[in-house]
């Protein structure tokens, strides 16, 4: 589950009687699961990219659109305390902020236009 921090610790969840407020809940935990493997479809695209075409389109689109996955996931819900504070629910934002760091140095570099 999406919980376990500190603002949110498991022992104190209770699951809802009502019908409406769990089918809600089960439809936005989905909508988050899936959009969550679409981060993931993406982050293979732009593997792909980099790896094949050494794409700086690659690049920016992992270094805003997966950005904005990870840094809502790490400001919305680990620094806020409702998931736990974990390697796992770190792992991603690292890997991430590594990757912005890294990759760069093994694409070719920017051209500037002529004029």
């Amino acid at each position: 589950m999406v919980i376990g921090g500190v603002n949110a610790p498991r022992a104190g969840f209770q699951h809802t009687t009502d019908a409406i407020t769990a089918h809600a809940q089960a439809q936005l935990l989905l909508n988050f699961t899936i959009d969550v493997a679409g981060y993931g479809v993406l982050g293979l695209v732009v593997a792909w990219m980099l790896w094949t075409q050494k794409s700086w389109t690659g690049y920016f689109l992992g270094l805003f659109i997966i950005g904005i996955c990870d840094l809502t996931f790490l400001f919305a819900l680990v620094t806020s305390g409702i998931v736990e504070f974990s390697a796992a629910s770190l792992g991603g934002p690292i890997i991430w902020f590594l990757a912005c760091l890294i990759t760069p140095f093994g694409l070719p570099t920017l051209r500037k236009s002529q004029p």
